[in-house]
C-alpha cells in the first residue's frame, strides 16, 4: 500500500525515482530534464517560492476562501473534502512581505472569482523542513481500485459494464497513444481529433488533456504577465484558467474537465489567442507529452507498452496491464451510484486515512498538488506535529492581506459530505470545494433496466420522472420545440409534457405522455393574472397526479414556468432558458417580475450559452449567480448526411436563409445586402412569419425579383435535405439570440455562415463564419462578395463548418442536463 502512495508522489527536487512501463522512448527524467532545462520557466519546477518555503522549516502562511464562516465559527470545526488534494485543505501560499502577505497568484484568482467567500489566513509552523513531495492525482488509478468490495454484485456488473463500454470506444485512440509513446508518431492533427473524441468515453483523458495544456503553457509562456509571476517564484495560474473558461462554456461555473476536448482547429484558436507565439507547437507537444503520461498512468509499471493493446481485450485483462486507467474510469463511474452517498467513507475516507497515515509518516503537513508545482497546496488535518493558527483575512487596496479576527477553530480530518447539494453543502460544512475535481452527480442506478434511447445509449440506470411542457401548439413549429423533441428523445428518463393542441404524433412521440392544456391561453394584461390563476391550479392538479422527480420549466418566465413555480413545493426545478423571455423582461417590468419569480423557485437555470446566462444574471440582479449554468444545445448529429464535395469555384453564390419571419430574424438585412453585392447572388428564404408579405414586397422594390425565393416553413428532415444544395447560410437576427441552433444545422451540412456578430453567436461559432454587424446590410453585402470571389476560403470554412458542428451533438446536451437534474434531485 505504501508503495502505491509512493508512486502517486513527486518530489521535484530530486532526480525522477518512478518505475515505468518498458520501451517508452522517452523516460520520466528525459522529460523532467527537459521541462528543467529547455523551457523559459522551467526553473520554477525546483525553485519555486512555494517549495523554498516548505523545505525552509518556517512557518508557511496559506489562504482559504470559504462559503461556510459562520458554520465554522459555530460548530468551531474546519472540514476538509477530497479531490485533487485527495483529503488536505485546499489553499494557496502567501508570501509575507513587508506591506503584508501577498496572494500567490492562484490565490489571487481565487479572491477575484469567489467574491462571495470569506478568506481566511492560516498559519501552518512545522515541526522540521518539509519534504516537498506533491500529490499527482493522475497516479491515483491503481489506488482508486482497492475499494470495490464494497458493492453489491449487481453494482459490481454495473460498473463493469460502463467501464468495458468506455474502453471499447476509445480503444483504437488509447492503441494510438501508445503506439505514439514508443515511438510509432501519428500527424498531430490526427492525434488531437481522436483524442477529442475519445474524452467523451474516457473522461480521464479531459483531465490529462489538460494537465498536459496546462504544463505547456506555465512552462512556454514569456508574457510580461508571466514574467512579472516569474520573478516572484510562482508559476502563471490565470493562463490556464483562461484556457478552460475559453474552451468550455460554462467552465466558471463549474470546472468539469470530463467536457475539456477541443479539437486540433479549436486548439490552435485558443492557444493562439492566448499567446500567438505558443500555438505552432502545442499540438506536437500535446502528441508526445500525453502519449507519454497515459502510457506512466495507465499502465502497470511491469507492462511494456508497446505489447498493451486495448482493442479486443477483455476487462480482465486490462485490469492487470493498465489498472491506472481502470481505477481513474471506476473512480468516476462509482460516484455516479444510487448509493455512493451511503458508502462515501468506505470510498473518500477510506482513501484520505492511507494518504493521512502516509504524509505523518514523511513528515508532510502541508502536502501540495504535484502533477506540477504551479501553487495548489493543502493542510493535513490529521499531522499531529504542526501547529495551525487561523484567521479572517482583511485586504487592503494593494492587494495585501492582513490577519484581523483569529478564529476559535480546529482543523479536523474530517471530510465533507460533498455528494450533497451545493447549497446543503455550504449550511452544513465548513468548507470550501476548490478542487480539479467536478463534484460528484448522484446519478440514480437500477441494476436491472437496460434503457435504449436516443442513438442507442446503452444505460443501466433508474429512470427518473420528469415534468416538463411548452405552452404551444405541440408541432415542430420553432427551434424550442424541436429541440425539445430531440432533446427528450436523446434522455432515457421517463417524460411528461403538456402542451397545447393540435399535437403531432411524430413530434409527440418524443414523450412518454403528452397532455393537453384545457386553460384558455391569454398574454400579458389585464387578464393574465386569473389566466395564470386557472393555469396553476391545473398544473397542480397534473403534478399532484404525475408525482414528477424533477420540472423541466421551459422558458424561464413564461406563464406555464410560473405555474410550476408556484405548485412544485419541494419538487426541484431546473429552468431552462430559450431567449424570447429575456427579450420580454428585458422590455416589460411585469414580465421581469415573472422571470425573477421563476428564477427565485428554481434549484438551476440552464441558457445555452454564457452571454444568454450573463444577460439573466444582469435582469435578476445578480441574485441567482450561483444557480446559472451553461448547457449547450445540440442537434441529432446522428441523422446528419453532408455534401459529398466541398464548394467549389467562384462566382454568385446560392445562399440560403432559414427561420422565422419576425423583426429579431431582420431577414430583411439579407434582402437589402442582396440589391448592394457586386456579384449576383441569389437568396432562397424558407420559413413563415408576420412579415412575409412585407418581405417580399421589400425584394420587389429593391429590384431582386428574380434573386430572392420566398419558400414555406419546411420539416426539418426536407430542410436538411435540401441545405447541401446551397453555397452558403445566411443568419441575420439583430436582436438576442439564444444559440443559433439553425447555424448549427447549416454547418453540420458542410455550409459555411455568415453571421451577424451578436454576443453568443461568436461563442457558439467561434471562426468557423464569417461575422457582420448586426443590422448592416452593406456589411453582410461585402462579406458575401468576399466568400463568393475566395473559392479556397469557401473550403476552408466548409471544413471548419464540419468541425465545429460536431461539438454539439443533443445527446451530450441530454446528458449535460440530466446530469444537472440528478444534482438537483438528490
Amino acid at each position: 500500500m505504501r508503495d502505491e502512495w509512493e508512486h502517486a508522489h513527486t518530489d521535484y527536487t530530486v532526480p525522477a525515482q518512478r518505475r515505468s512501463p518498458a520501451s517508452l522512448t522517452d523516460s520520466e527524467g528525459d522529460w523532467r530534464d527537459y521541462l528543467d532545462h529547455s523551457t523559459p520557466n522551467g526553473w520554477l519546477i525546483r525553485n519555486s517560492a512555494m517549495t523554498e518555503t516548505l523545505v525552509s522549516g518556517k512557518p508557511m502562511h496559506l489562504l482559504h476562501v470559504t462559503r461556510g464562516i459562520d458554520a465554522i465559527r459555530a460548530s468551531r470545526e474546519i472540514h476538509v473534502s477530497a479531490g485533487c488534494l485527495v483529503g488536505a485543505l485546499y489553499c494557496a501560499p502567501l508570501a509575507s512581505q513587508r506591506e503584508g502577505l501577498r496572494p500567490h497568484n492562484l490565490g489571487a484568482y481565487l479572491m477575484r472569482t469567489k467574491p462571495s467567500t470569506t478568506p481566511l489566513i492560516f498559519e501552518v509552523t512545522p515541526d522540521a523542513p518539509t519534504q516537498p513531495k506533491g500529490i499527482d492525482y493522475l497516479h491515483l488509478g491503481a489506488i482508486h481500485l482497492r475499494y470495490q468490495s464494497y458493492l453489491t454484485p449487481a453494482e459490481t456488473d454495473q460498473l463493469d459494464d460502463a467501464v468495458l463500454a468506455g474502453l471499447r470506444a476509445a480503444a483504437a485512440f488509447l492503441d494510438v497513444a501508445l503506439r505514439n509513446a514508443t515511438g510509432h508518431a501519428t500527424p498531430a492533427p490526427d492525434f488531437i481529433d481522436q483524442l477529442s473524441n475519445a474524452v467523451a468515453h474516457v473522461p480521464f483523458l479531459g483531465y490529462l488533456y489538460f494537465e498536459v495544456l496546462s504544463e505547456y503553457l506555465m512552462l512556454h509562456s514569456t508574457t510580461p504577465e508571466t514574467k512579472t509571476y516569474a520573478a516572484a517564484g510562482e508559476l502563471n495560474n490565470w493562463i490556464c484558467k483562461r484556457l478552460a473558461f475559453a474552451a468550455v462554456d460554462g467552465m466558471d461555473k463549474l470546472f468539469d474537465l470530463t467536457r475539456f476536448n477541443p479539437r486540433h482547429h479549436r486548439l490552435i484558436q485558443l492557444i493562439e489567442g492566448l499567446e500567438p507565439d505558443l500555438g505552432p507547437g502545442v499540438a506536437e507537444y500535446v502528441r508526445r507529452r500525453l502519449s507519454h503520461l497515459l502510457a506512466r498512468t495507465a499502465l502497470d509499471p511491469s507492462q511494456d507498452a508497446s505489447a498493451v493493446t486495448f482493442q479486443g481485450a477483455d476487462l480482465g485483462t486490462l485490469q492487470k496491464a493498465a489498472p491506472g486507467l481502470i481505477g481513474q474510469m471506476a473512480f468516476r463511474e462509482i460516484r455516479y451510484m444510487t448509493r455512493y452517498g451511503q458508502l462515501y467513507h468506505c470510498f473518500e475516507k477510506a482513501r484520505a486515512l492511507e494518504a493521512w497515515d502516509y504524509w505523518n509518516n514523511e513528515g508532510i503537513p502541508t502536502p501540495f498538488n504535484g502533477v506540477i508545482p504551479k501553487g495548489e497546496i493543502g493542510i493535513n488535518p490529521a499531522y499531529p506535529r504542526s501547529a495551525v493558527r487561523v484567521w479572517t483575512a482583511q485586504q487592503d487596496s494593494k492587494g495585501y492581506l492582513h490577519p484581523d479576527e483569529e478564529i476559535a477553530a480546529v482543523l479536523t480530518p474530517h471530510l465533507a459530505s460533498w455528494w450533497a447539494p451545493s447549497r446543503q453543502r455550504e449550511t452544513h460544512n465548513a468548507t470550501d470545494e476548490s478542487r480539479v475535481e467536478l463534484a460528484p452527480l448522484a446519478r440514480p442506478t437500477d441494476p436491472h433496466p437496460t434503457v435504449t434511447r436516443g442513438r442507442g445509449t446503452r444505460m443501466t440506470t433508474k429512470l427518473l420522472n420528469i415534468l416538463t411542457g411548452i405552452n404551444r401548439t405541440s408541432e415542430p413549429s420553432s427551434g424550442s420545440m424541436i429541440l425539445a423533441s430531440d432533446l427528450y428523445r436523446a434522455m432515457p428518463d421517463h417524460t411528461t409534457f403538456p402542451g397545447r393542441e393540435p399535437v403531432e404524433q411524430a413530434w409527440s412521440a418524443a414523450f412518454d405522455q403528452l397532455i393537453a392544456l384545457s386553460t384558455p391561453k391569454r398574454l400579458q394584461g389585464p387578464g393574465f393574472g386569473p389566466y395564470v390563476d386557472e393555469l396553476t391550479r391545473e398544473v397542480g392538479a397534473l403534478i399532484e397526479k404525475t408525482r414528477p422527480d424533477a420540472i423541466h420549466a421551459q422558458y424561464l418566465g413564461f406563464a406555464l414556468s410560473l405555474a410550476f413555480a408556484r405548485t412544485a413545493g419541494s419538487i426541484p426545478i431546473i429552468s431552462i432558458a430559450h431567449g424570447p423571455e429575456v427579450m420580454a423582461a428585458e422590455r416589460n417590468e411585469r414580465e421581469c417580475e415573472t422571470l425573477h419569480e421563476v428564477a427565485a423557485a428554481s434549484a438551476a437555470i440552464a441558457a445555452p450559452t454564457s452571454a444568454l446566462a450573463d444577460r439573466i444574471d444582469r435582469l435578476t440582479r445578480r441574485r441567482f449567480t450561483d444557480r446559472l449554468t451553461v448547457i449547450q444545445w445540440g442537434i441529432p448529429l446522428s441523422h446528419v448526411r453532408g455534401r459529398n464535395q466541398p464548394p467549389d469555384g467562384t462566382g454568385p453564390l446560392s445562399l440560403v436563409h432559414a427561420g422565422r419571419l419576425d423583426d429579431n430574424k431582420s431577414t430583411i438585412t439579407a434582402i437589402k445586402a442582396l440589391s448592394l453585392t457586386e456579384q449576383p447572388h441569389h437568396l432562397t428564404v424558407i420559413g413563415q412569419g408576420t412579415l412575409r408579405e412585407h418581405l417580399e414586397q421589400q425584394a420587389i422594390e429593391l429590384g431582386l425579383r428574380d434573386r430572392v425565393q420566398f419558400d414555406p416553413f419546411l420539416p426539418r428532415d426536407e430542410l436538411w435535405r435540401r441545405l447541401p444544395n446551397f453555397d452558403a447560410f445566411v443568419f441575420t437576427a439583430r436582436g438576442l439570440e439564444a444559440f443559433g441552433l439553425v447555424l448549427i444545422e447549416a454547418q453540420a451540412h458542410g455550409l459555411p455562415v455568415a453571421y451577424s456578430d451578436l454576443p453568443g453567436m461568436r461563442e457558439t461559432l467561434g471562426s468557423a463564419g464569417i461575422p457582420y454587424t448586426p443590422g448592416d446590410p452593406r456589411s453582410l453585402a461585402v462579406a458575401l462578395d468576399e466568400m463568393g470571389r475566395d473559392a479556397h476560403r469557401r473550403k476552408v470554412l466548409a471544413k471548419a463548418a464540419l468541425d465545429n458542428a460536431r461539438r454539439y451533438d443533443v445527446t451530450t446536451t441530454g446528458r449535460q442536463l440530466r446530469e444537472l437534474t440528478l444534482r438537483a434531485a438528490s
